[in-house]
């Protein structure tokens, strides 16, 4: 039930083993990517996957992670993090890749409900709290081009949510 797939590649960084849980995991057919770049199939949010895997190379000890994006085939984003050990000898490396897929989505859902209204959807008081405190922050030693600020109170608004819900 786990959401780890294995990976392997050459001295050049082109795949050569995708592990069964692969296609499983990601909807896409091992032999695919086997013989391509794994820099094709996975892309790191920060830095560059060569780099990284070449620290590792370089006799790094214990293994590294990395959070990559990868792609479905439908074109859907998913999430994951590798970790990656250099093969003795200098022929490669091999890791394994972890599916936060469904982690990172309820992680963005948290944080819109935290700055946002549930009922509205529009966004809260804590938002507007974060916002006027980056905006109205004096810059160091610039003028401040100022702000206008116009809010609404809804009078009588409870009573009439109660009575007629919602959706209303």
């Amino acid at each position: 039930t786990s959401s780890d797939w294995l990976w392997e590649v050459d001295a050049q960084g082109r795949l050569t083993y995708l592990s069964d849980r692969f296609a499983q995991v990601t909807g896409q057919r091992r032999s695919d990517w086997l013989g391509r770049p794994l820099a094709d199939l996975l892309r790191p949010h920060e830095g560059a996957l060569q780099p990284w895997l070449q620290h590792a190379l370089s006799g790094m000890e214990g293994s590294a992670t990395l959070v990559c994006e990868t792609r479905g085939p439908a074109g859907q984003q998913r999430i994951c993090r590798i970790t990656a050990r250099a093969i003795e000898g200098g022929w490669g490396h091999r890791g394994t890749a972890t599916d936060l897929t469904d982690e990172w989505q309820a992680q963005a859902e948290v944080r819109h409900l935290s700055l946002h209204d549930a009922l509205t959807g529009l966004p809260n008081r804590r938002q507007l709290d974060q916002f006027l405190s980056q905006h109205l922050a004096p810059a160091a030693g610039a003028p401040h081009p100022g702000l206008a600020l116009l809010s609404l109170d809804l009078d009588r608004f409870k009573p009439v949510n109660d009575a007629l819900g919602h959706a209303v």
